[in-house]
């Protein structure tokens, strides 16, 4: 496939969709992970505690955290307070693997130093993900991912994988011999489809998670201090949004994140709002039709809008 062909876009079935909040999808080495999981970008651990709790006894199984987000203690409070056994649980976290803003890359020693920590700050003897959370660290690259697969031997997590890696930056594993990732979790929502790179994650077995679903809202970070690439011009697409919301008598939160379950990816929604925690999991009890479906996806204008910095698949 060239750069310039579009792979057709074809609308899942609502009943090819996950039907509850306890639905679960497959890797290819049949580790299973919930569709619906709690994400915890720009939360204390003090917030983590508490959404944490409330998302587990709402029903929620998956919790996404990183290195970078430093509220593993909070994490591990939250999970604590809500009771849930670990094996029923589903934990990723994320390595930072350093190489921007002046931070030196981390090496092999430094990634299983910080895997270590996590699981002791969140007090857990194995996580179910792990994921080099952006491929800023050209030099070292290869060496953390040498990590994971070393670590992941040793029984330290049940599966790895990258966060916001390309084609590029995958195809650069593979040439150093090294086994593929089973999942790479990247921004995805309607004005961001990423057509091409899912059509190669398909081709090669790996499994895209999304983050920032919630990105085309009205309201998406609009707080002081919660950053993003957003400006007014990524406003085009709210009518449409209007229409369907009231069509089908769901937030754009909910609108948005059955859309990508519809498109079969697993979805990370954050809120520190118990009310939200709630919503953002009221997701099955409509569908998209295939028709509006294709509305969605034709808002797409390659709108990576998580990171200020600039989309991290096109780094070198």
């Amino acid at each position: 496939m060239t750069d310039t062909e579009q792979p057709a876009k074809v609308a899942r079935t609502a009943s090819s969709a996950p039907a509850a909040i306890d639905s679960k999808l497959q890797f290819s080495n049949g580790l299973e992970i919930p569709y619906v999981g709690l994400g915890t970008y720009l939360q204390s651990d003090e917030e983590a505690a508490v959404s944490v709790a409330h998302a587990l006894q709402c029903g929620y199984r998956h919790i996404d955290t990183a290195e970078f987000y430093a509220n593993h203690a909070g994490i591990a409070k939250g999970i604590a307070a809500a009771g849930v056994p670990r094996e029923e649980l589903f934990i990723t976290d994320k390595l930072n693997p350093g190489g921007i803003f002046g931070s030196p890359g981390v090496s092999y020693d430094g990634t299983m130093a910080s895997l270590h920590k996590s699981l002791e700050l969140l007090q857990t003897s194995y996580l179910d993900l792990y994921l080099i959370h952006h491929p800023g660290a050209k030099g070292e690259r290869l060496e953390q991912w040498r990590a994971l697969c070393d670590a992941q031997a040793q029984g330290l997590m049940k599966t790895i994988g990258v966060s916001n890696f390309s084609q590029k930056h995958i195809e650069e594993i593979r040439a150093a011999d090294m086994r593929l990732p089973e999942a790479n979790q990247i921004e995805l929502h309607p004005l961001c489809t990423q057509t091409l790179l899912l059509q190669y994650l398909k081709e090669n077995n790996i499994q895209p998670i999304a983050y920032s679903s919630l990105a085309p809202c009205s309201s998406w970070r609009v707080d002081e201090g919660q950053m993003s690439a957003k400006t007014a011009q990524h406003s085009k697409h709210i009518p449409l949004m209007g229409e369907l919301t009231s069509k089908y008598a769901v937030s754009e939160a909910q609108l948005l994140l059955r859309w990508a379950l519809q498109r079969g990816y697993p979805i990370l929604p954050k809120s520190s709002k118990p009310e939200r925690v709630e919503a953002n999991a009221q997701l099955f009890h409509f569908s998209i039709d295939a028709e509006d479906m294709l509305q969605l996806d034709a808002l797409d204008v390659d709108a990576a809008l998580a990171w200020p910095v600039g989309n991290p698949l096109n780094w070198d």
